[in-house]
């Protein structure tokens, strides 16, 4: 079976140039960007990982299967992991999480502490998805404002727009629309620092009505 999902994968393997934008956008750089697929993780579900050796960091992409399998009694198997958008999406996900999560960190946890009173309004949709604290929910945004601006700047307007409509609409993403305001102006613009950009977003943010 893990033949079939390598070959699929690597038959299906988009083009770098998410990548490279991705480093565009963030400002950031790797030394390794790795997939992992596994037949253990559930469907469409992945984990962002990375660790640092020898003064190189690799980061991952752990992902279970990119769409419906079928193999049982089959003689050639489909385990479903040959969607290259898929693959593509998920990966600017997950791989996102090493460029954003240490930002947020960075920032002033007063300025956490002042938002948290916007978890209220979404924690029970946020924590059926598993995300259980502000900080989480934090991260998920910001990763996901940052999966719809690389869409974008992939010229893949449609995905980009379907992203936004799943995340805001589907899975109660609801602060989205004021990151994503401020981080498009970062990325035209290009007059500060990522991390400034977020700063300035949880500031926005912090300036909703409760």
């Amino acid at each position: 079976y893990y033949s079939n999902v390598l070959k699929q994968v690597n038959s299906g393997l988009p083009s770098n140039e998410f990548i490279v934008l991705m480093e565009k956008f963030y400002q950031q750089h790797f030394d390794e960007y790795n997939l992992i697929p596994s037949l253990t993780i559930p469907p469409t579900m992945g984990f962002g990982v990375q660790y640092r050796l020898n003064n190189k960091t690799k980061i991952f992409n752990a992902f279970g299967s990119l769409g419906i399998q079928n193999y049982l009694g089959n003689a050639k198997p489909n385990m479903g992991f040959g969607n290259k958008d898929k693959l593509r999406e998920l990966s600017t996900h997950e791989f996102g999480h090493s460029f954003v999560n240490h930002v947020i960190d960075s920032i002033d946890n007063e300025l956490i502490a002042q938002t948290e009173k916007l978890f209220i309004p979404v924690k029970s949709g946020m924590v059926k998805q598993g995300y259980t604290t502000w900080r989480i929910c934090l991260y998920e945004h910001f990763v996901r404002a940052g999966e719809i601006i690389i869409a974008n700047n992939l010229g893949n307007k449609a995905g980009a727009e379907q992203l936004r409509f799943d995340y805001i609409i589907k899975r109660k993403f609801i602060y989205l629309p004021v990151i994503i305001k401020v981080l498009e102006r970062y990325n035209t613009e290009h007059n500060t620092s990522y991390p400034e950009a977020v700063k300035t977003a949880i500031q926005k943010l912090n300036s909703l009505p409760e």
